[in-house]
């Protein structure tokens, strides 16, 4: 298939990543050490010196609130005000500003109290009851909004004052334990803790005064309320910080807010009544008592203590009317008294009709819920935009005006009521005319004596009640688990995700470079490369060696890369089906590859076997051979193929057993000296005095020089440096050996690091232990 390869392009290339990865991992793995144990060292610091967080966390369970079904129910239907509706509620009212600004009031807590280490000179926040001095504040002003210090106050100290610095170093205030002093015209007072003994000198104290408001806020972010499970009605509560016993107080003391939040919400219908009736008792009493006096004056007066017959029995019938009037009157009031409420008023006040004997239970419902829900909306605050809040401030205008429209309906019925009974009343009353006058005058004032006793009476008994309902009422939130530290260990920092993570990190930083470099990496560096892209032979590796002199092989014969030149000419030895190779021509791509050096060690390493080795500078442009021996450079080829020497004038012969024929003086026509006949017979005539013919010749691609002479070796070795030669450099020489059909190629990896490849530790262990003298 037309795409098989690019998949067997990709699949080698995968491989070469692969391989090359693992090589360089093997190569730097003290590097990869290193990170990971630097990292490692940097997340013990890290432990070690962070703030430890812990999470601090209590549960309350909520009972149901809304007991059947009422008049908001119907408009609102079960969905808002089901038991689910009331935790949801309570979720948010917990968290509250009222009830969160009484506990940080309560508790202090916008104040911080800090003190330095000797240690690292850090700064670490401590309890309260670690802190030498204790923070008062006078007055309400902390209640205002941003109200606060931005800078930290610094206590210099000793048993009996203290000195009160802004900073660290300017003294603002001087005065004693417990005594009243103004900074920034805010009134504040330090206590002496009577438990706090004196230890290190070198230890500075301080302590922050935040606003309430920003505590608040902080705090506010910082609880969290959710379900303890889904769909019941105990809410787990969580709050995280570094000062364990300070938040548990904290939390506790919110608890106990909380719940007496819940608690005078449940209390304020009972509340409302007793206010409203001991108000009315008040007016009562004063009417009741001139009553009686009036009574008495009159009675003693007319020599008259009690009514006859006749006026008996129309005072009975009167009173009953009275009574049954002023329970329409009662009514009346009761609703006007609402109606004033709603329009001016918080609905929370109102007082129940049920505390006034008035038996409506759609109007006591519908009173009942309004006070509830107010109630419920002014604890979540003020400025809270909730959902919830919403929806109760929803459902507070529809309940208000759903009361509206039934007191009105109930007003004008009440009023027909109220007109029926006063007819009835004036039809008794034409009836009094036949009695003697001071008959209906005592009748009128023990009526009117008779009906406040019996009012104040029943004020008394509703007020009773209403004292019994309000002792006897239990919060809807039963604390669960009290506040305390959840687990021994903290939260924050996370020994084993910063351990993990740091560990990751470290091992994942040189990962990445090596990687990168791999990657980005486009140098040939193993014979897989070489192979896959040209049908070459493959001709060996020479080792790389951290130091390169020039007689490699002869200096360090026992060497791995000594051993590399050995194998080279063994396999040039055996090339060409045992017809083996005379002449040998060494070249590169470009300058730098290692061509010369090539050269130079296998000449010597050829030469050790015992052959008779003659090394040819034909490098006419840049001449280098030279340098490789010391050598004179006066007399060589280039003087050799013009004339001016003859050959025997220009061999230099080596004490390593290599002839040596420099390049000679840097000629105008080097490529016309190296393509004449002139070259030719000179190599024929090299061959019948030496076993080997090695030339060292100039890059190909850079001059035509190497290429001329390609024809008159019996193979060119290509020498490939690794991770110098680019990938880019196999395309170009198969096109140049495509141009070169006919000649005899064979491919070279100079500077190759071995210990990427199979077999490398146990030979090269082996080797060393073999080659030992």
């Amino acid at each position: 298939m037309e795409f098989e390869p690019y998949l067997e392009q990709a699949n080698r290339e995968s491989k070469r990543f692969i391989q090359r990865s693992i090589v360089k991992t093997r190569k730097f793995w003290w590097l990869v050490a290193a990170s990971t144990i630097i990292a490692l060292i940097a997340a013990f610091l890290i432990i070690r010196y962070s703030p430890k967080i812990y999470s601090i966390g209590a549960k309350v369970m909520i009972q149901n609130t809304s007991e059947g079904l009422d008049a908001s129910s119907l408009i609102f239907g079960d969905q808002l005000l089901g038991n689910n509706q009331d935790v949801v509620n309570e979720l948010i009212i917990v968290k509250s500003y009222p009830i969160l600004e009484q506990t940080v009031l309560e508790q202090g807590q916008n104040a911080h109290y800090f003190r330095t280490t000797t240690a690292l000179e850090r700064i670490i926040e401590i309890d309260p009851k670690d802190s030498p001095f204790w923070l008062s504040v006078e007055g309400d002003w902390i209640i205002e909004e941003g109200l606060g210090f931005d800078e930290p106050l610094y206590v210099e100290f000793d048993e009996s004052e203290f000195t009160l610095h802004l900073g660290h170093d300017i003294p603002a205030v001087k005065a004693k334990w417990g005594e009243v002093f103004t900074i920034e015209e805010k009134t504040l007072r330090l206590d002496r803790n009577p438990e706090f003994e004196t230890g290190e000198t070198k230890v500075d104290y301080f302590f922050l005064l935040h606003s309430v408001e920003q505590t608040v806020q902080s705090y506010q972010e910082r609880i969290k309320a959710e379900l303890a499970q889904e769909k019941s009605s105990i809410v787990s509560l969580s709050l995280e910080g570094a000062l364990v016993n300070r938040e548990v107080r904290f939390m506790q003391s919110l608890l106990d807010n909380y719940l007496q939040a819940n608690l005078d919400e449940k209390n304020t219908g009972a509340s409302n009544t007793i206010h409203f009736i001991n108000k009315e008792l008040a007016s009562i009493k004063d009417s009741l008592k001139k009553i009686e006096g009036r009574l008495e004056v009159f009675k003693s007066r007319n020599q008259i203590s009690n009514l006859q017959t006749e006026g008996q029995r129309i005072f009975e019938k009167l009173l009953e009317l009275e009574e049954e009037k002023a329970e329409f009157q009662l009514r009346e009031k009761y609703l006007s008294l609402v109606d004033e409420y709603l329009q001016t008023e918080d609905g929370s006040k109102l007082v129940t009709p049920a505390s006034f004997g008035i038996m409506d239970p759609s109007l006591n419902n519908l009173i009942d819920n309004l006070i509830r829900v107010e109630t419920e909306r002014n604890l979540m605050g003020e400025n809270s935009e909730s959902s919830i809040t919403v929806q109760l401030t929803a459902r507070i205008n529809e309940l208000r005006r759903t009361l509206n429209n039934y007191i009105e309906n109930v007003a004008s019925s009440n009023k027909i009521k109220l007109n029926e009974v006063s007819q009835r009343m004036a039809l008794v009353e034409r009836t009094i005319e036949d009695l003697p006058m001071s008959e209906i005058a005592l009748m009128n004032i023990e009526r009117l004596h008779k009906l406040s006793e019996s009012l104040y009476l029943l004020l008394l008994e509703k007020k009773a009640e209403a004292e019994i309902t309000k002792s006897s009422n239990t919060p809807d939130i039963k604390v669960v688990e009290a506040a305390r530290k959840m687990s021994a260990d903290p939260v924050r920092p996370n020994k084993k995700l910063i351990y993990g993570g740091f560990f990751l990190l470290g091992l994942a930083l040189p990962m990445l470079w090596i990687l990168l470099t791999v990657y980005l990496d486009n140098s040939i560096r193993s014979k897989e490369e070489i192979t896959a892209a040209l049908d070459t032979p493959f001709m060996g590796y020479i080792a790389a060696a951290s130091d390169k002199p020039e007689h490699y092989v002869i200096e360090q014969p026992k060497s791995h890369l000594a051993e590399t030149f050995r194998t080279l000419r063994s396999n040039l030895k055996y090339l060409g089906n045992g017809t083996g190779v005379q002449t040998i021509l060494v070249s590169s791509c470009f300058p730098g590859e290692g061509k010369t050096f090539v050269s130079v060690n296998l000449a010597l390493s050829v030469a050790s076997a015992g052959k008779k080795v003659v090394l040819i500078g034909a490098d006419l442009r840049k001449p280098q051979l030279q340098l490789s021996f010391g050598l004179d450079n006066g007399l060589g080829l280039s003087t050799v193929l013009t004339g001016k020497a003859s050959l025997k004038d220009a061999v230099h012969s080596s004490t390593h057993g290599v002839d040596v024929i420099t390049s000679g003086p840097i000629p105008p026509n080097p490529l016309e000296l190296l393509d004449s006949q002139r070259f030719t017979d000179l190599l024929t005539e090299l061959k019948g005095t030496y076993d080997y013919v090695v030339i060292d010749t100039s890059p190909f691609m850079l001059v035509s020089d190497a290429k001329v002479l390609f024809h008159k070796s019996d193979i060119n070795l290509i020498v490939l440096r690794s991770g110098v030669s680019r990938r880019e450099n196999l395309e170009l020489i198969e096109n140049t050996m495509a141009e070169h059909a006919s000649c005899r190629f064979g491919l070279l990896l100079n500077d190759h690091d071995l210990s990427g490849e199979y077999g490398y530790h146990y030979g090269k262990g082996y080797a060393k232990g073999y080659y030992q003298e």
